[in-house]
């Protein structure tokens, strides 16, 4: 993994649809802790930049490190909202790396992880109106599909962008959906399908939302989703990956 390492780190093969998505986060966790010299652990010794450190922890996914850090800050008078920015900031370069290739779905998952735990740390340093309130956002996996990894990524990265996440989970009926829309009354709607099997599914949830709520905003994505299908669909966005998601979000919202 690194110079004076003997550590080698693999799937067998490939890593099957099966596999749980803790188990995939457990292998990168395991990576990062171990994998770079000198060890993780002495990085944050030697490290004496607390902002440095806050950045490093939300990209490496160390919870417990991002709250030490913003401790000490919080602690030396630094403003929490301008600590909140710098975390959603550090969020938002991670997501620019994988748009650019250089990070994968597993550190989306954990620097969006280590976010959320942050953001839940500052809270309470937060007034009404600082407390990051992106708006709520609802997302499902569409009937018949039982795939949920793109989908839990999703939710984690817009929780930790401040957004009130309803996750109603895998094979969701649009019964459930609609049921689920009049309770919460999301600003936007998210449907998600990998199989192409289940892409026939997320139209029918479109066409029979919006016939009971004409003004529900749709946003789609997955594996075998396009712009094109999209557009064909009736839905009102299109995002190829999370943070993507995000931008498509705040732009519907903007538009009354």
């Amino acid at each position: 993994m690194a110079e004076g390492g003997g550590l080698v780190v693999s799937a067998v093969h490939n890593i099957q649809a099966d596999v749980p998505p803790e188990n995939v986060l457990a292998l990168f966790d395991s990576v990062k802790k171990w994998g770079e010299y000198p060890l993780a652990e002495d990085l944050w010794e030697i490290g004496r930049d607390i902002q440095e450190k806050l950045s490093k922890g939300i990209r490496s996914g160390k919870a417990p490190a991002v709250i030490e850090a913003l401790d000490a800050l919080l602690g030396q008078g630094h403003n929490p909202l301008q600590l909140l920015d710098s975390m959603v900031e550090t969020l938002r370069g991670v997501g620019d790396d994988f748009s650019r290739g250089k990070a994968f779905i597993p550190e989306m998952l954990i620097a969006a992880r280590a976010t959320k735990a942050g953001i839940d740390r500052l809270k309470p340093f937060l007034t009404s109106d600082d407390r990051p309130n992106m708006g709520k956002f609802m997302i499902a996996t569409v009937s018949g599909d039982l795939h949920d990894i793109g989908k839990n990524l999703v939710a984690v990265v817009f929780k930790g962008n401040g957004f009130e996440v309803v996750d109603l989970g895998i094979d969701v009926s649009i019964e459930k959906i609609i049921s689920s829309y009049e309770l919460e009354k999301p600003h936007i709607v998210g449907l998600s399908a990998l199989l192409t099997t289940t892409m026939p599914a997320m139209e029918e949830t479109i066409s029979a939302l919006k016939e009971r709520h004409p003004r529900a905003k749709v946003i789609v994505g997955g594996a075998p989703i396009t712009q094109e299908y999209s557009d064909e669909i009736g839905a009102d966005g299109f995002a190829p990956d999370a943070y993507k998601a995000i931008e498509v979000v705040q732009r519907l919202m903007s538009i009354k």
